[in-house]
Order: C-alpha cells, then structure tokens, then sequence
C-alpha cells in the first residue's frame, strides 16, 4: 500500500500568540483482501500505528518471589519459602504469571531484591537448565538490602534459577517481558575484570588494573555471543574496592560523555547495576569512573539489532530535584515535568512524596508512539532507609519497589517502565525526603494493533500526549447530504445512535442539507456527513471507500499550554461505491460509516478484523467489537462534566464553533490506495 499525505495552509497566524489548527484524516476501508499495515500519517499522530506485535511487552509491575515469611505473592506460589541458599537456589516460573504469557517469552525484565543476608556477597540470574555462569546481577553485604534489574532468558520448563553466595531472603518483581526479535538473549558472559588474576569470556580486558577518575573503553561486539551488528547491549556492570566515593557512566565510544550516571557509590563498597548501552565507534563501549582506583567488572546479558523496535540513545538527564542541576530541555507548556531543581520528594517534603516526570517529546525521544522507556533513576541523600516505586504517569502506585537504600545513600538501579499519561512517569518515596536523579538511556516503540482483544488507537493525541476528543458536556450538531443515495440516510442516523451510547456525546440532528463537502472546513460549526464523489473529495476513489476525521486546534502562549481538542469534524462516503444497505459483515454501508464516524470522535485503525476500526474491508464485525467500545469507553464514559481528558482541566473552547479568526491552519491528509 502506499500512504500519500500533503499539508496545506490556509490563512495568517495573529502576533504574539501561536496557534495550531490541523485537521485529521484515516481512509476507512479500501481494497478487499489488501494487506494489513495502513497507519495515520505521523504528523498526526496516531496512539499505536505500528505493524505486527511488539517487541517488548510491559506489564504492571507483580510480585513473582517472596521468601519472607508472611508476604504475597501475585498468585500466592514462591512465597515465604525461607532463605535462598548457595546450596538450594530459587527455580522460579516466570512464564504464565503477572502478565507474562505461558509461551513466546524470549527474555523477562525483573527487578529482583536481596534482604536481609547473613554474609557479603552476590547474586546470579540465569535461564533454567543451564550451567552458572561466570558473572553476577547484584552484589550485597550483610544484613543490607539492595535491588537491582535483571533481563534473563526463562529457560524451557519457563523458569530462571537465582543463585545467592550467602543465605538471603529474594523478592522479584516482573515488569515486562520480550518476545523474539525484540532483544537476543545470551548466557552471561563475563567481558571485562580489572582485577588481578581474573578472566573473561576470551581473555580480553582482564587484570587491565583499576580505573582512576578517567575513562576505559571495552569491546562488545565479536564476543560473549554479540555479533558486529549489535546496535545496543544489556550490561551488567559492577564496581568494587574503589579508594573513593564515586560514580561510573557508560555510554557510547567516540561519543561526548554524558551529565549521567549509572552507578554510585562509596569507598570500598561493591556495587553492580545493569545497564543498557548504544554501541559505539569500532564496537566499543566507554565507561567513566570518577573515583579513585575503582576496579570495574562488565557482564554481557544480550543484545540488540536494528531489526529490534529498541532505540538505543546517549543517556541523558531528564530531572534532577538537586537545586542548580541540568536536565534535558523540557516543552515549554508544561514546565514543571521537566523535574530540575524542585527539591527532594517524601512524605515530609513541601513537594509531597511523589515526583512526576514529562519523558515523551524531550531530547531524541518522539512524542507520540513511545510505549516504554529504559531508565536509570538514582536516589541520594535518602532522610532515612527505605525505597523508591516507579510507575506508570496517572496509574495508582503498584505494591513493589523499584530500588532500595539506607538513610544518606546514594542508590541507582534500572528500571524499564511503561510511559503514562501524557507519555511520562512517577516516582514515589516511602520516606520523608529524598532527592532523586533520573537518566533517560532509550526507549520502545508503543503498542501494536496487532490482533488482541480489546486493542484500539487514537487517531491523534494533543502535545501533552493525551488522546485527542470532543468534550462530551457539549452537543455535537450535524448535517447529512446525502447526494445520490437518500437510501444511506437511514443507516447513518442509526450509527450516530451507537455512537451517543458508546460515548455519551449528545448528537443534534439539523437535518439534511445540500451543503459542498469541503476538506478545510476550519469556518464550520457543525460536522458534515456527505455521500459525495472523487471530483468533489480528491481522496475518494482509487479503492478509497471513505475518509473522517475531526478539525482541531489549541492556543499557546508563554506560561501555559491550552491543550488541543477536537472541534467539528466531517464523514464523507463515496456514493458510487456498490455498497448495501444495513450493518452485515463482510462490508455493508452501516459498517463504514459507523467506521468513519468513529475517526470522528477519536478512534484510530487496528489490525484486528474483530474491531470496526480494523483498516481493511475485511470486516468480520457488523457492529463495535470489543477493542472499539473500550476505546471509546477511555475518551468519552470516563469523563466528567465539565472537562476531558484532552484538556487535564484547562481552560477551553466550546466545542461545536467556529475556530478563531486569524489562525494558520493546517489540513493532514493520509490515504491507502491500491498497489
């Protein structure tokens, strides 16, 4: 398929203030039989236009282990069992809980805590069935607890072994898992011990001496298993018996070292912490240390390709709390998410115990189509012991911590989070004050619309990333022309019916009209429903069946963002398209203007042939399946009056009017036509 789109601008923009107004177009069916693939344009930004299931999945975060006693479990199995000791390590399933499906899983992401040990030492994750490798995840002391991210590869019985040197109390948190493609899993492999008389997997990097306040690069590419065209690795480095306090940074070689860090910590202290790096010039990473003689270990988990959907990025700083710290520049109409220099977060801090974070649309990372990013969050000069949770932005905290400290530490730990609302995070102390750093080190494309129950899209989302909608405490007027078929009529009032229950939006019918279908119809008070032709509408025709979409616009000026929100919109079928009447599957009238009615309102196309919103004409569902109707249930049932979720309660327009005058308008246009 190929997808055409052109812009147009219409009209001159007032001094002083800036103002957006787009309109957004989604073909509804076109070729029967045509292959699956057709996305919104870009620049309009659908919610999920990807092809094909994604690489990584996450879930919401559950508790997989607990050997405490008295603690829970997602599904009550691996709880309380007692100490993990080195002569009886933990075989956990991790397929078939806590989201991760029983088959297809290539690797996990985990975050996996040791409490409470008896005596120093470490801890190794690896896929069941295999030997122990030479190479560790976390390294700990006695009696401290300490938490550190995992990606591991569940063997064939589903499950991975936690081997522990000293007898310790494990919980493993699961937050999301690959499927093949999305990274290459590998047998630990040791690639880098500065330390006398140690090995590595060929010998490289072995015994080099300790790192002083300076940088080392260490090849990645043609060993442990990592081939030449790895794009990114997953690292698990470690740091001990530095002389100073300090920290480590791993990036890119040959790249400018980064305001990030991946590690911190103090003198003689053993810490480990996993790490996802870009590959850099000749296949190399760069690892700075800022302390004296700190003696670095480097463990390789997997890789990366370009035919993976991770994008690998040079870490960079996205908040700080610490005062007269940078971040990564930030959009300027929502200032406060760009998290720098605001003060430490807890329950006994002026800022409350919760620090939001804007990541969406800030440095390399887009602003719409971003579903998880890859994290290093740092927590420094903690008020008392205690713990950080990472979630979701506007989702209720999950009961599971993200990393652990002591009072007055500095504690790093990864952390691959799903992005939230507006494309950003949380993060929550459990103790009164705490500053906490976060480095962004890249990220994964959103959701798939690949055939999953109750899977749908947006056809456009505001620059807060937020679906774009009507609001539904206004009517929505329209007009029908019905041109040559008066026999449509009938069936497009029925489907405006479905939609005011799917919604709640309270339609007014103004009858029918003979008004010209228009493509910039930025003037217009009302949507236009018109069963029109290829001469009148350029992009019907050529198997294009029909077109919808909704005209928006926001205002912008220097202290806040008044979001976008949908306007009014227009449906226009082609009338010599030889189409029946009603709403049967296979392809009827009913099922296309219900489709195109439906890109009205906000909803995107699915690859799902159970959904109306599926893009082809193979249309298995005569009515709203599953994914259409909680599509529809998110941006419209869940709203109040007044307000929506396009505009997190600013003020706004009525919708239904005129935009205002002296606007520079826009129209995006995206068409499937036959091959």
């Amino acid at each position: 398929m190929v997808v055409a789109s052109r812009q147009k601008s219409i009209g001159a923009a007032r001094p002083l203030v800036t103002a957006v107004l787009v309109a957004v177009l989604s073909t509804a069916v076109v070729l029967v039989g045509a292959p699956p693939g057709a996305a919104v344009e870009e620049v309009a930004a659908p919610l999920a236009s990807a092809v094909g299931a994604p690489d990584f999945r996450p879930v919401t975060p559950a508790r997989l282990a607990d050997t405490r006693p008295g603690r829970a479990t997602v599904d009550g199995s691996f709880r309380g069992g007692g100490y993990v000791k080195p002569a009886s390590p933990l075989r956990l399933t991790v397929t078939g809980r806590g989201g991760v499906p029983a088959s297809g899983v290539a690797a996990v992401t985990l975050n996996v805590t040791v409490t409470g040990p008896t005596a120093p030492g470490y801890l190794t994750a690896y896929p069941s069935g295999r030997g122990r490798p030479n190479a560790s995840n976390l390294n700990f002391e006695r009696g401290l607890t300490v938490a550190n991210a995992v990606t591991v590869s569940p063997g064939a019985d589903g499950r991975v072994v936690l081997y522990t040197s000293a007898s310790a109390h494990v919980i493993v948190d699961v937050t999301g898992y690959f499927t093949a493609g999305g990274i290459e899993p590998l047998t630990p492999a040791r690639l880098a011990d500065s330390r006398a008389g140690r090995a590595t997997v060929d010998g490289k990097h072995a015994g080099s001496g300790p790192l002083s306040a300076g940088r080392r690069d260490v090849q990645v590419t043609g060993r442990g298993g990592v081939p030449a065209h790895a794009t990114a690795v997953a690292l698990n480095v470690t740091v001990t018996g530095s002389a100073t306090d300090g920290y480590l940074t791993v990036y890119p070689a040959g790249a400018a070292r980064p305001t990030a860090s991946n590690l911190n910590f103090v003198r003689g202290q053993t810490v480990a912490n996993s790490v996802v790096a870009k590959v850099g010039t000749g296949g190399r990473i760069s690892i700075y240390g800022s302390a004296q003689r700190s003696h670095v270990l480097v463990d390789v988990a997997g890789y990366f390709t370009a035919g993976s959907d991770f994008v690998p990025m040079t870490p960079a700083r996205f908040a700080d709390t610490r005062a007269n710290r940078s971040t990564v520049a930030g959009p300027v109409y929502y200032p406060p998410r760009t998290s720098r220099g605001t003060g430490p977060i807890g329950g006994g801090s002026p800022n409350g115990p919760q620090l939001d974070v804007l990541v969406s649309g800030r440095g390399p990372v887009p602003l719409t189509d971003t579903g998880a990013v890859v994290l290093n969050v740092t927590v420094t000069s903690p008020s008392a012991s205690g713990h950080l949770t990472v979630f979701p932005l506007d989702t209720p905290p999950p009961s599971t911590s993200s990393l652990n400290f002591g009072a007055g530490q500095t504690v790093a730990n990864m952390v691959v989070m799903p992005l939230g609302r507006g494309g950003g995070i949380s993060i929550r102390s459990s103790v009164p004050r705490a500053h906490v750093l976060v480095d962004v080190l890249g990220w994964f494309p959103g959701w798939s619309t690949a055939d999953q129950p109750g899977v749908w899209s947006s056809i456009a989302r505001d620059v807060l990333g937020m679906p774009m909608t009507y609001d539904r405490c206004y009517q929505i007027p329209f007009k029908i022309n019905p041109g040559s078929r008066p026999e449509w009529v009938a069936d497009t009032r029925a489907a405006i019916s479905v939609l005011e229950a799917a919604t709640g939006i309270d339609f007014v019918d103004l009858g029918i009209s003979s008004e010209v279908p228009s493509e910039a119809r930025f003037d217009a008070d009302h949507l236009l429903i018109a069963f029109t032709t290829p001469a009148v509408i350029g992009d019907l025709g050529d198997g294009v069946l029909g077109i919808g979409g909704s005209v928006y616009g926001g205002l912008a000026h220097p202290v806040r963002w008044i979001p976008e929100q949908f306007w009014h919109g227009f449906a226009y079928i082609d009338a010599g398209a030889p189409m029946a009447t009603g709403f049967e599957e296979g392809l009827s009238f009913g099922q296309v203007v219900l489709h195109e009615l439906a890109h009205v309102v906000g909803l995107g196309h699915v690859d799902n042939v159970d959904e109306i919103m599926n893009h082809s004409t193979i249309f298995r569902a005569g009515h709203f399946g599953p994914g259409d109707l909680y599509g529809l249930s998110l941006l419209y049932r869940t709203q109040g009056c007044p307000g929506s979720p396009a505009t997190f309660g600013a003020v706004r327009a009525t919708a239904g009017k005129p935009m205002p005058d002296g606007v520079d308008p826009e129209v995006v246009i995206s068409t499937v036509r036959r091959p």
